[in-house]
C-alpha cells in the first residue's frame, strides 16, 4: 500500500540537510540532526515509530498533508526565501559564502536553490513535471486509499489527532 505513494523525487532527508547546512552554515551534517537527543524528541519519535509500526496507512494522511502543502506553497516559499536572501546579500545583512559541500553539491548546476532545496524535488525542473509529479502522488494516494478498510478511512483521523494531542500534552 505504502508503495504506491513512493517516488524518489519525494525523499525529503537530502533536501532537508542541505538547508540546514546552508542555513547552520556547516560542512556536514552533526548526528543531533538525525537522532533524537533530548528526552521529549526521543518521545515523540518512539511515539511515531510505535503509532506508525501498529499502522502503518496513518503514512498515508501525513503524505497527502506534507506533500500537497510542499506543492501548494513550496513555489511561495522558494521566491520569498530567494528575494528575501538576495535583499539581505545586497544590504551586506549577510554572507552569503557557501559552505564547501555547499559548493561541491552546486558545482554541477548554473542556478543556486541554496535554502531553498526543502521545496524542491529531483527531476523536476520545471512546472510542468512537478505538477507530473503532484499527479502522481494523487493518483497513488487513491489507489492506497482503496486499499484501506472503511475503519481505516474514516475513523484514523480522530485516532491519528489524539496521539498528536497525547505527545503534546506529554512534553
Amino acid at each position: 500500500m505504502i508503495s504506491c505513494v513512493q517516488h524518489d523525487a519525494l525523499l525529503r532527508v537530502g533536501q532537508i540537510e542541505r538547508d540546514l547546512l546552508y542555513y547552520n552554515q556547516l560542512d556536514s551534517v552533526p548526528d543531533s540532526f538525525r537522532v533524537p537527543d533530548t528526552p521529549a524528541r526521543i518521545r515523540i519519535t518512539n511515539t511515531i515509530r510505535k503509532n506508525i509500526q501498529a499502522k502503518p496507512h496513518l503514512l498515508l494522511g501525513y503524505a497527502h498533508v506534507m506533500y500537497m502543502a510542499l506543492f501548494a506553497g513550496g513555489s511561495h516559499m522558494r521566491t520569498a526565501i530567494m528575494h528575501a536572501k538576495a535583499l539581505r546579500t545586497c544590504f551586506g545583512m549577510i554572507d552569503d559564502k557557501p559552505t564547501k559541500l555547499e559548493e561541491e553539491l552546486t558545482a554541477t548546476t548554473t542556478t543556486s536553490y541554496t535554502g531553498t532545496y526543502m521545496f524542491r524535488f529531483p527531476g523536476c525542473d520545471t512546472r510542468e513535471q512537478e505538477n507530473q509529479l503532484r499527479q502522481s502522488l494523487r493518483d497513488g494516494l487513491r489507489m492506497a486509499e482503496s486499499m484501506l478498510t472503511k475503519r481505516e478511512r474514516l475513523g484514523e483521523r480522530k485516532n491519528n489527532l489524539l496521539v498528536i494531542m497525547n505527545v503534546r500534552d506529554r512534553s
